[in-house]
């Protein structure tokens, strides 16, 4: 039988703070946890426990765990001021088509933030799969997940890697979230089964299926190149196009390509 955190008093809800106009007011968000095996109440360590395939809910955000535990302020107003969570073990931080997982989260619930860590990390969207070596950060709010170390997404034979990355979530039609677009600040490589791209910093429509780098791009085809310092890629239709710009001298930089003709003995 299922426990749920909802009984007389333990109805917890988050203290109110200044928000921006398009973000949720926590405040007003009751936060519904429940869970398979046990609830337990710390009154010493001001905080609740759930064990057992845990679930926390605050809006469109769910969190999953084995075991979730609720940390509340005891010098407020009561035992049901919830300030953070924190999940173990099979935790997934989930928002319409987006879900973040890990073995770890510390979920902020003034700010809605969480930072998930762990081995095994990685946030998956529809067909779409981002992994990390370091964490996740993920905020309601401003509806973003950020993929620090060794960022890599995959999307079928598609690959773009980078340090860090950012995913922007926007709701469907069907009113869910799901990731429309990623921004990548630093070094991109993007891997096609037939060329890799390089650049300084890059971004990708999710939704049009493109990727624009900019900064010293370079695409390699066999031992075919094409350099400049803005690229545009159609990921559906592998069509590249390559743009001149302003070099690091402030000089005026021109589109380059080295093509090599086909090995006629073979």
């Amino acid at each position: 039988m299922r426990l749920f955190l909802l009984l007389a008093f333990l109805i917890f809800s988050v203290p109110v703070f200044a928000q921006g106009a398009d973000t949720v007011d926590a405040g007003n968000t009751p936060i519904d946890i429940s869970a398979d095996t046990a609830l337990e109440w710390d009154r010493e360590g001001a905080k609740y426990i759930a064990r057992g395939n845990a679930r926390a809910a605050q809006g469109e955000t769910v969190v999953l765990g084995d075991i979730l535990t609720a940390h509340y302020d005891p010098s407020g107003d009561g035992a049901t001021d919830l300030t953070e969570l924190h999940a173990d073990k099979n935790v997934q931080i989930i928002n319409g088509a987006a879900t973040v997982s890990g073995d770890h989260a510390v979920y902020n619930l003034l700010d809605e933030t969480a930072k998930v860590t762990g081995d095994n990390l990685k946030m998956t969207n529809e067909d779409m799969v981002v992994t990390a070596n370091d964490h996740f950060i993920y905020d309601a709010g401003a509806g973003t997940v950020t993929a620090v170390g060794n960022a890599v997404v995959t999307q079928g034979d598609k690959k773009l890697k980078t340090q860090k990355l950012t995913a922007y979530l926007e709701q469907n039609t069907d009113g869910k979230s799901e990731i429309k677009r990623i921004e990548a600040p630093g070094a991109v490589t993007i891997t096609t089964p037939t060329e890799v791209i390089v650049g300084n910093r890059g971004s990708y429509n999710v939704a049009g299926d493109k990727a624009v780098l900019t900064g010293d791009v370079k695409i390699t085809q066999d031992k075919n190149e094409l350099t400049g310092q803005k690229a545009e890629v159609n990921m559906t239709t592998g069509v590249s196009k390559m743009f001149a710009g302003e070099n690091k001298d402030g000089s005026d930089g021109r589109v380059r390509g080295i093509f090599y003709p086909k090995d006629k003995d073979k």
